[in-house]
């Protein structure tokens, strides 16, 4: 565009600046009028700014072209004015500037470029490209642009337009099975396109028949097509052009002339070989013919029914996406196409005759042209600077070839030149460089490419023996809170390094880096412990190695918190192998430490609230439970370290063991109260009565209210009595019995076990016939028995309404409990027994029963209940007052 500026006001400009010239001074030079114009162009307006800038490049371009070196910059400075048509001038300015500089070179022979090097270069570039396309793994949108390249190709380089048109044929027989059903479209609309505008090319003459054929098969009319074809024209002589005038061409000239020393014969124009690409079309067109004949009725039938064999059930979308119905069936035409489509995909599979003597015809060529090479001479080459040093090839400008020697120059290879290092030479220098690398760390952080260091280390150490390993460990220990990130990329820089080395690979290399670092952590205490939690939680693979240094900062007392809190997030975190973690949980539940133990219990019961977790806790519990019908307790529960003797006895903290976990889920599932009863019954006696110590908190946590207690005391196991009488001591210990319990226990005692000391704990919920019941049995309740159970019942609030009853009845029993009942009256007096309508009445009674040794007892009476009492006892109060005369006198 802003070349169409500078071209279009080429003549106004022109005859302006003629018009100008004749007013200014007649000897002022060309140059001194470039600077007198850009000095005016600093200092004035937009427009005439431009009008100014047009005759600058008036004088310069088409004038003076020499000028152009000498005034590039100030043109150039233009480009930051504020006005967007002063920038928009640069930019044409500059454009037609590169016209006029391609004009003043030589077009053959000069020094820096040869043409038959740009030709083999330009041929090695398109089979590279033509390999690309190809390739079944390109993407759409490389794909397409390679389709673009070869039609752009094929217009400005008509010579190529054999390989383009077959690269097309190939394409559409072979699209990349990983392309989608929208990107299969894409690329077939893209490639409709680019035939098109190919068919419109003059050149395109001789691949009309096999471009037509594409596009009926991408879907376009045989109308479109023929719309497109260009109209076949007489070629005309292209008329030799003079070369370029010499005005032009002053500065380069100048600058050619200082390099004389350096020329060299220029080189005759050597025909091009043709492309390898040339070598697969022959292959294809000798291939179709090959195939075209057999292409008849009966072999295409055979063939359609042998392929139907391995036809898959389902259309392939792809295959649905390009198919495109065939019009010309049978025709000579579609059946040439399909022989050429057969012939691409054939070729493309290195089969068919074609290739074969397209080989043997390669072969032939090359030895002519090796005993062409030794018996005649080749024309010396010009190779291009800038290329030489890329392909590794000694320059001498300097050195003329010798005729009838070769023009190639020996290669350089740095393996030639260089010696390979020992052992002990690469291990010192490894070393060298990782030090290096690491003492860099304040300088690259500055920098900010502290990521860079970081993966650069992380891939080097993973490549060395664990001898640098251990120091980059060491290293990062030394500041693990500032270097955590190195940690990170080295443990995930070793995992891929196991992964890649499937199925044979080992972990032992990252075993050792993870173990190392939490070792570290836990060896220093300084250190946060939020670097173990992540450390452990980001970690790709918790080894055993690694879990067992877990598991130790979990039993260090001052960290058991942390270290359990990292467990669980393992355990809820890791499925995989969650189960493994949360064994090493519940081993800890039995430890000797009790508060680790205590610990590892809350983190238990929390995880117990979790249903795909609370079988295995569950059976962990019960199969410890179980090692107590066990004549000796298992190896298991001692530790690892120590020397276990098979027949070691069992002891109160080694029953406690057993029980840790199972008593502190008893009160979260009532049901594993049958479980104890079942494994009571088949312990011995040391067993059990260790059981009847620690069983109280948690019969207490479950409540006389549960239907599972209930059941057990209803049910209760033959050999269990003695059980599920704790369990009834405990519940009515500080409250009275429930209705359900008392109706329970009497239903045992009547229906299955008559034994009456279940009814002991629940006296005071029964019944007068019950009660009666009990007392006759005196063998079971002695005056010991009968005291406690006093004691027990006057201790209950509120008072229960049998406690006088029972009182009395066991006076009458054992006359010589009178001391102790008198003690139950006094302190009854304390707890207001004035207060419960029916025990006061049976206080009063029993007062009456117990006269003259409850005297003392009244006489603690509040006046107004003391009053309401000496009507039915004044006779004796009389005696009292009597008494208490003559001790007076």
């Amino acid at each position: 565009m802003a070349s169409g500026v500078g071209e279009q006001a080429h003549g106004s400009v022109a005859s302006q600046f003629s018009s100008n010239e004749n007013d200014t001074a007649f000897d002022m030079t060309t140059s001194e009028k470039v600077v007198e114009l850009l000095n005016q162009a600093a200092l004035i307006s937009t427009e005439e700014k431009l009008i100014v800038l047009k005759q600058v490049q008036e004088l310069i371009i088409n004038k003076d072209p020499s000028l152009l070196d000498n005034f590039l910059d100030e043109i150039i400075a233009f480009q930051t004015d504020k006005s967007i048509e002063v920038r928009k001038f640069v930019i044409g300015f500059i454009e037609e500037a590169c016209i006029v500089v391609l004009q003043l070179y030589s077009k053959y022979n000069y020094i820096v470029i040869l043409k038959y090097t740009l030709c083999e270069e330009g041929k090695l570039a398109l089979e590279q490209l033509l390999k690309f396309m190809v390739h079944p793994a390109i993407s759409s949108i490389n794909l397409t642009t390679a389709l673009g390249s070869l039609a752009t190709l094929a217009r400005q380089r008509p010579m190529f337009m054999s390989e383009v048109v077959q690269a097309y044929e190939t394409l559409h027989a072979n699209l990349p099975p990983t392309l989608a059903k929208s990107q299969v479209s894409s690329v077939r609309k893209n490639l409709k396109l680019h035939l098109v505008s190919v068919l419109k090319h003059p050149s395109s003459v001789d691949f009309q028949g096999q471009i037509s054929t594409l596009l009926l098969d991408l879907g376009m009319s045989q109308s479109e097509i023929t719309r497109c074809t260009p109209a076949t024209v007489q070629p005309r002589k292209r008329l030799h052009h003079e070369p370029y005038v010499e005005g032009k061409r002053i500065k380069m000239e100048a600058t050619l002339v200082e390099d004389d020393d350096d020329k060299e014969e220029p080189a005759p124009v050597v025909t091009p070989k043709p492309s390898s690409s040339a070598g697969t079309q022959s292959s294809i067109d000798l291939t179709a013919e090959f195939l075209l004949p057999l292409l008849n009725p009966e072999n295409v039938a055979n063939l359609v029914l042998i392929s139907m064999v391995y036809l898959p059930e389902v259309m392939p979308a792809s295959f649905q996406a390009t198919y495109t119905p065939v019009e010309s069936a049978g025709t000579d035409a579609q059946i040439k196409h399909l022989a050429r489509l057969m012939a691409t995909q054939m070729t493309a599979a290195g089969l068919g005759p074609g290739l074969e003597l397209c080989k043997a015809r390669d072969e032939e060529v090359k030895e002519e042209d090796g005993g062409a090479g030794e018996s005649s001479s080749k024309d010396p080459l010009i190779i291009r600077k800038l290329s030489a040093v890329s392909l590794g090839q000694a320059i001498s400008h300097n050195k003329k070839l010798a005729p009838g020697a070769s023009g190639r120059k020996k290669v350089f290879k740095l393996a030639d030149v260089v010696q390979p290092f020992s052992e002990a030479q690469i291990e010192k220098l490894a070393n060298m460089a990782i030090k290096r690398i690491l003492q860099s760390e304040k300088a690259i952080a500055q920098s900010g490419k502290s990521h860079v260091r970081v993966k650069l280390l992380a891939r080097l150490v993973t490549q060395f023996e664990d001898g640098k390993k251990n120091d980059l460990l060491q290293f990062i220990l030394e500041d693990m809170r500032g270097r955590s990130e190195l940690a990170f990329s080295l443990l995930f820089h070793e995992y891929n390094e196991y992964l890649s080395q499937q199925p044979s690979g080992s972990l032992d290399s990252y075993e050792h880096c993870l173990f190392t670092l939490l070792s570290g952590l836990q060896e220093k205490p300084e250190q946060r412990d939020g670097l173990f939690t992540k450390l452990v939680l980001e970690a790709p693979v918790i080894t055993d190695s690694a879990l067992e240094v877990i598991q130790r900062y979990c039993e260090d007392e001052s960290r058991v918190y942390l270290g359990m809190s990292t467990l669980k997030e393992l355990i809820l975190k890791r499925p995989s192998r969650q189960y493994q973690y949360l064994n090493v949980l519940l081993n800890l539940s039995s430890h000797e430490k009790e508060k680790v133990r205590s610990t590892a219990l809350s983190f238990i019961k929390r995880m117990y609230e979790k249903e795909h977790l609370k079988d295995c806790i569950e059976k962990f519990a019960l199969t410890y439970m179980q090692f107590l019908v066990h004549p000796n307790p298992p190896s298991l529960l001692f530790g690892a370290g120590e020397d276990t003797e098979v027949a070691a006895p069992w002891t109160e903290e080694t029953v406690r063991q057993c029980l840790y976990l199972y008593l502190s889920l008893l009160p979260l599932n009532h049901c594993l109260v049958h479980e104890l009863a079942a494994v009571y019954t088949e312990a011995i006696a040391d067993i059990k009565r260790s059981v009847l110590r620690v069983i109280e908190q948690p019969i207490r946590g479950m409540g006389m209210s549960s239907p599972d207690l209930l059941l057990l005391v209803e049910d209760c196991p033959k050999g269990a009595e003695t059980l599920v009488t704790r369990c009834l001591h405990i519940l009515t210990d500080k409250v009275p019995p429930s209705p359900e319990l008392v109706e329970r226990v009497r239903d045992l005692y009547h229906k299955r076990v008559p034994d009456v000391r279940f009814l002991i704990p629940v006296i005071n919920g029964l019944e007068k016939v019950s009660t009666n019941l009990c007392f006759g049995e005196k063998n079971v309740y002695t005056s010991e028995v009968l005291a406690v159970v006093m004691q027990q019942l006057m201790e209950q609030t509120p008072l229960p309404i049998l406690l006088m009853r029972t009182v009395i009845q066991s006076l009458s029993m054992y006359p010589r409990l009178a001391g102790f009942v008198m003690n139950i009256l006094a302190r009854l007096i304390l707890k207001q027994v004035w207060k419960y309508p029916k025990v006061w009445e049976g206080f009063v009674k029993c007062c009456q029963r117990t006269k003259p040794q409850s005297y003392n007892v009244l006489l603690q009476l509040p006046p107004p209940q003391l009053a309401s009492v000496m009507p039915r006892t004044c006779i004796y109060l009389c005696t009292v007052n009597a008494l208490n005369l003559a001790s007076f006198f």
